[in-house]
């Protein structure tokens, strides 16, 4: 089995690169698409809450 993927989540215009056991925060009111950003499968998973004012 090779390395596992890697998943970058640009986040309100910054990219995050995210690799096993890394999380990343965020203010879900911003744009938050995700990516595979390898040629290994990746797996995500997400939690989502209502933002808090």
């Amino acid at each position: 089995m090779g390395a596992p993927g890697e998943v970058v989540a640009d986040i309100g215009g910054e990219s995050y690169t995210l690799t096993a056991g890394e999380s990343v925060t965020f203010d879900s009111r911003l744009a938050h698409p995700y990516r595979n950003a390898s040629e290994q499968p990746a797996h995500l998973i997400i939690a989502v809450t209502p933002p808090t004012p």
